[in-house]
């Protein structure tokens, strides 16, 4: 790495606790037209595809490090997990997610204010 990159991108000693806005997470399709509505779906697509959690406010994760934009902001690198309604499926995921999209725990290891 160079000289500059210490201050754009910044590791956790570990993993901390955050809570993901689950809407910050996936872009949805822009057709309603390709969404299906559940009660319209096969019993086991339902059951067995993976819930999004996008009725719910925040989901359970933790960030690791931190990577500054050249906009100014910060990006989190989250890991979570996505289940499916029937716990036959669960995916461990880890992606890049802007810092509004982010609750800090106790901890408050957020992005640094420079």
């Amino acid at each position: 790495m160079s000289g500059g990159d210490d201050a754009m991108i910044r590791w956790l000693p570990r993993p901390v606790p955050v809570l993901i806005d689950p809407k910050s997470l996936v872009a949805l399709p822009k057709h309603p037209k390709r969404w299906t509505k559940p009660n319209q779906l096969a019993l086991g697509v339902a059951a067995g595809g993976v819930d999004l959690q996008l009725a719910d406010q925040w989901i359970p994760g933790t960030v690791d490090r931190w990577l500054r934009t050249k906009y100014g902001f910060w990006l989190g690198r989250v890991s979570y997990i996505w289940q499916s309604p029937n716990s036959q499926l669960a995916v461990q995921t880890t992606q890049w997610v802007a810092e509004d999209g982010l609750q800090l725990g106790e901890e408050r290891i957020g992005p640094p204010r420079t």
